[in-house]
């Protein structure tokens, strides 16, 4: 099984949300059936056409990406286009800490800290801690 590249960035999902220009944020309806439903959003980010899904409705801001994390892992063209697309998130979010994760090292997570650890309070420094002891190659703090 293919497992995405997500994005786990220290920033409450709402106030990322509130960051995207009005045409791609969701509305405070849209952001409640997400919450209702166990749904994520649908949303480029500015300058991209990369489609996204975000979990928007934690304490951190959860990103999965079309990309497959083996390919990046193989394959050094697709490593540059994710970079380049890198490039653009951290402009948008700057000075935001965040990780490039492969989505199987966070169902490991999911079934430690339970599914909906992004709602607690404060997760992202048990989150960090826990990757630091996790294998190199499934992660990569960008900033």
């Amino acid at each position: 099984m293919a497992h995405s590249v997500e994005y786990i960035l220290d920033i409450p999902g709402e106030k990322f949300n509130q960051q995207l220009p009005g045409n791609e944020s969701a509305t405070s309806t849209e952001l409640e059936d997400c919450k209702t439903y166990d749904s994520g959003f649908e949303f480029t980010l500015p300058n991209t056409t990369v489609d996204l899904i975000g979990e928007l409705t934690g304490n951190v801001t959860i990103i999965w990406t079309p990309w497959v994390y083996s390919s990046i892992l193989r394959t050094p063209s697709i490593l540059d286009k994710l970079e380049d697309w890198e490039q653009q998130l951290l402009n948008f979010c700057p000075a935001i800490t965040t990780y490039r994760v492969d989505e199987y090292l966070i169902e490991v997570w999911e079934k430690e800290a339970g599914e909906y650890w992004f709602r607690e309070v404060n997760p992202f420094p048990a989150l960090a801690e826990w990757l630091n002891n996790q294998e190199q190659d499934h992660w990569k703090k960008i900033y």
